[in-house]
């Protein structure tokens, strides 16, 4: 496995699973059973075998769960300095229109939800990218019949 390539395919899975969750609007494409997180490993997956060529179900796996690590480890590093929390965004936008709307911080629900669920969804992710675009396919049947044994 070339490191190289998984380190560039597993940070661009990452960017894509970041940007989905965090971005308003975007966001809610996690209502589809989390799907920035499957589908950037799937796209990290994709890119591997792009940048190498050949991919097996087990490499897929590996590079779904590293992309799903470094999609937490960015998350969590964007929520620490408060660059991902869009419910206060969408606060300081709200009372400079006055409103009285109030949508509660999500910043300790962020960080306890991200740890397993980037994790889980990143390892479903490169199991269906793995299964999607392995190279290392059983041959298919032959149509030859069978020949009589003798006993």
């Amino acid at each position: 496995m070339n490191f190289k390539n998984l380190a560039i395919a597993a940070l661009i899975g990452a960017a894509l699973s970041v940007v989905f969750s965090s971005v308003p609007l975007l966001n809610f494409t996690n209502c589809l059973l989390c799907a920035p997180y499957w589908a950037g490993a799937i796209l990290a997956v994709w890119m591997y075998r792009r940048l190498t060529g050949s991919l097996t179900l087990g490499q897929g796996v590996v590079i779904g769960l590293a992309s799903g690590v470094m999609a937490t480890a960015a998350s969590l590093a964007f929520s620490a300095f408060g660059l991902i929390n869009t419910a206060e965004l969408i606060n300081k936008v709200q009372s400079a229109v006055n409103t009285d709307i109030n949508i509660p911080s999500q910043t300790g629900s962020n960080f306890n939800c991200s740890i397993g669920i980037e994790f889980i969804f990143g390892i479903i992710g490169g199991l269906i990218g793995g299964a999607l675009f392995r190279t290392d396919k059983a041959a298919p049947p032959s149509t030859e019949p069978l020949k009589p044994m003798n006993l």
